[in-house]
């Protein structure tokens, strides 16, 4: 976790990154980035296993703990997912309404298992970017689905 200098309460951002058995991308740079423009950054220590059961929970616990972050502003809570958390990031959205921004970046389709169901988009009442390259077939196994 990372915040800005100060008492806040500042606006969070839960970041969920990618990567399985080793974490992908430098979330350490993510969170200073967030916390020079004034975001506490989090990201909640994921399973390490490959099936996506349970990794729901944790974000939930998660929040619960950001929420109870006397810093944080509780009306400000974005969330980021990348890779197999973006996956989890839209479910996440679909199932809670607390987050005011959503960031969707690359998600995969749990090994074919899993897609985005986007009927549950409806549910969600943040605004959302949504990221997937041309070339990134992991995302376009989600969207087959």
């Amino acid at each position: 976790m990372c915040k800005p200098e100060g008492n806040g309460p500042f606006p969070a951002v839960i970041h969920k990154h990618g990567g399985i058995g080793t974490v992908a991308g430098t979330p350490e740079k993510t969170f200073e980035a967030l916390a020079k423009e004034g975001y506490v950054g989090f990201s909640p220590i994921r399973r390490g296993t490959r099936l996506l059961s349970g990794h729901l929970d944790n974000v939930f616990a998660a929040i619960d703990y950001v929420e109870r972050l006397p810093f944080v502003d509780h009306q400000h809570i974005a969330m980021i997912g990348f890779s197999r958390r973006g996956l989890l990031t839209f479910q996440d959205a679909a199932r809670s309404n607390i987050f005011k921004t959503i960031v969707i970046m690359a998600p995969t389709a749990g090994r074919g298992r899993l897609g985005l169901d986007l009927r549950d988009a409806t549910l969600i009442h943040a605004p959302v970017l949504l990221m997937a390259a041309e070339n990134d077939t992991g995302s376009a196994l989600s969207f087959a689905s």
